[in-house]
C-alpha cells in the first residue's frame, strides 16, 4: 500500500472517528449511522492482530478495549440497554485495536502528523465560522453567550464548544515541537502555537489555561537558547499584564467563577457528583467493578442519566470518575498505566507531542470528559501509537550506531561474543 492510499484512508478514518466534526445539517445518516457502521467494522477487523504485539502500549490498549467491550454487556444485564443501542455509543470509543492495525500496516510517524496537522486545520476553520454564528449550531452543540445572556455559566464571552479537540490539541503540540526542532519551521506551526493559546481563553476553559501557560514555559524554557528563554519570559508577561489591564469581562467573569467555585469547597456541584457517582450511582458488584456502559439516551440507562444532568451531574465534568462509572476499574486501570509510561518511557525530543498530548489528560483527568470522549479517542489511539513506535525506535537506532562503531573498528559480534567471559548460575 502506497504512502498516498495510506494518507486518504487515514484522513477518512479519523474524519469518521470524529463524526464529521457532527455536522449538523448531514443528519443522523452521515453524522452517526455511517461512521458506527465503519468503524465497528474496522474495530473488527483490527482484533487479527489483538495479541500479535507486545510491550509499550500494547497492555492499556488491550485493557481499554476489553473494558469498554464489557461494559455494553453490562449495560444489558443492568439497565436493560438494548446491544444496538449500546452500540450506537460505544462505538467510536472501541476504535482503540485500530493500534494495532496501524502496526500491521507500518504507518509512518511523518504520515500520521500531516494528517493531524491537515485536520487541526479544518478544526479551526469551522471553530470560527461557528464562532461567527454562535445563535446557530451548525457542528455538535455550541454554547453561546454574550455578557452572559446565553451562557450557562454566564462567563462573558461567545463560548463554543466546538467537537473534534483532541486533533486541535495534538496539532498544537507537534507544532510547538517542530519549532523547536531542528528542521525549518512553517509558518502555521508559528499560527497553530498561538492558537493553543487563545482557544482554550475564547472558550473560557481554566484548566486549560493553566496547563498551556505552564507547558509553553516548560517547552520553550528548557528548549530555546538563553537569550531567546528571556526574550520569551519578557513577551509572555508583557502580555499577560497588558490583557489583564484590559479589564475584559471575560477575565472578570472568569476571576469571579474560579473565587466562587474555591468558596464552595465540598459543596462545589463537580465534587457533589463525584462523590455520588464514584460511591451511591453503581448499586451492585458487577458495576463498581465494571462499570455500567456508555449511555444511551433513548433508553431507561439514558433517560435515568438524563434526570441527573438535569440535577448538574454531568459525566464529563468528573474525568476520571466518569470513565470508571461507565467503563469500570479496567478502563481507569489502562489510563493509569499510560499515564504511568509516559514519565517512564523515553521518547525522542521531536516527538515529545504524545507526551504532552497524555500530560494533557492527564491534567484534566478530574474535570473534563477528555479521558473517554468520544473527540479525543482517535488522537488517543495515534498518540500511543506515535509514542509506542518511536520508543522503540531509540533501540534500535543505539544498535545500529553500535553496529557502525564495530564496523568502524573491524569488530564482528561473534568476536565479542567469544571474547565475553561465560557466565554460570
Amino acid at each position: 500500500m502506497s504512502e498516498r492510499v495510506k494518507g486518504i484512508l487515514l484522513f477518512v478514518l479519523v474524519l469518521v472517528a470524529l463524526r464529521f466534526f457532527e455536522i449538523r445539517f448531514a443528519g443522523d445518516l452521515i453524522g452517526i449511522k455511517i461512521p458506527i457502521v465503519i468503524l465497528t467494522l474496522i474495530s473488527i477487523y483490527s482484533l487479527k492482530s489483538f495479541f500479535k504485539y507486545q510491550g509499550g502500549f500494547s497492555l492499556p490498549i488491550r485493557l481499554m478495549t476489553f473494558a469498554t467491550f464489557f461494559s455494553i454487556i453490562i449495560s444489558l444485564l443492568v439497565w436493560g440497554q438494548s446491544i444496538p443501542q449500546s452500540f450506537r455509543s460505544t462505538a467510536i470509543i472501541l476504535i482503540y485495536p485500530v493500534f494495532f492495525l496501524l502496526k500491521d500496516y507500518n504507518f509512518k510517524t511523518r504520515l500520521i502528523e500531516q494528517v493531524i496537522l491537515l485536520l487541526g486545520f479544518i478544526y479551526v476553520v469551522l471553530y470560527f465560522f461557528q464562532f461567527q454564528f454562535p445563535q446557530k449550531a451548525f457542528f455538535g452543540y455550541a454554547l453561546g453567550a454574550t455578557e452572559g445572556d446565553y451562557s450557562d455559566e454566564g462567563r462573558g464571552i461567545i463560548r463554543i464548544i466546538f467537537p473534534g479537540a483532541g486533533v486541535f490539541w495534538l496539532a498544537v503540540f507537534i507544532s510547538i515541537c517542530k519549532i523547536t526542532s531542528k528542521v525549518k519551521t512553517a509558518y502555521y506551526h508559528i499560527v497553530f502555537a498561538i492558537l493553543g493559546i487563545v482557544i482554550p481563553i475564547l472558550q473560557v476553559i481554566r484548566q486549560l489555561v493553566a496547563f498551556i501557560v505552564v507547558l509553553y514555559t516548560f517547552h520553550f524554557g528548557v528548549q530555546l537558547s538563553l537569550a531567546k528563554k528571556l526574550l520569551f519570559i519578557a513577551a509572555f508577561f508583557g502580555v499577560s499584564i497588558y490583557v489583564i489591564s484590559l479589564d475584559l469581562p471575560f477575565i472578570n467573569s472568569l476571576e469571579e467563577t474560579t473565587r466562587r467555585d474555591t468558596e464552595l469547597g465540598s459543596d462545589y456541584i463537580r465534587v457533589v457528583a463525584g462523590k455520588y457517582f464514584l460511591f451511591d450511582f453503581s448499586d451492585n458488584i458487577l458495576s463498581q467493578i465494571f462499570g455500567n456502559g456508555f449511555p444511551n439516551y433513548n433508553s431507561n440507562y439514558g433517560k435515568a442519566m438524563s434526570k441527573l444532568t438535569g440535577q448538574g451531574y454531568f459525566l464529563e465534568d468528573i474525568g476520571i470518575i466518569g470513565l470508571y462509572t461507565q467503563a469500570g476499574v479496567f478502563a481507569v486501570l489502562a489510563w493509569l498505566i499510560i499515564f504511568y509510561k509516559s514519565f517512564t518511557i523515553p521518547i525522542p525530543k521531536e516527538y515529545m507531542y504524545c507526551k504532552y498530548y497524555i500530560w494533557m489528560i492527564l491534567v484534566t483527568s478530574l474535570t473534563s470528559g477528555s479521558i473517554f470522549n468520544i473527540h479525543f479517542t482517535i488522537s488517543s489511539v495515534l498518540v500511543l501509537y506515535i509514542y509506542h513506535i518511536e520508543s522503540q525506535n531509540i533501540g534500535k537506532d543505539k544498535l545500529k550506531k553500535l553496529l557502525v562503531y564495530l564496523q568502524k573498528k573491524n569488530i564482528s559480534l561473534e568476536e565479542i561474543k567469544k571474547e565475553s567471559p561465560a557466565t554460570s548460575i
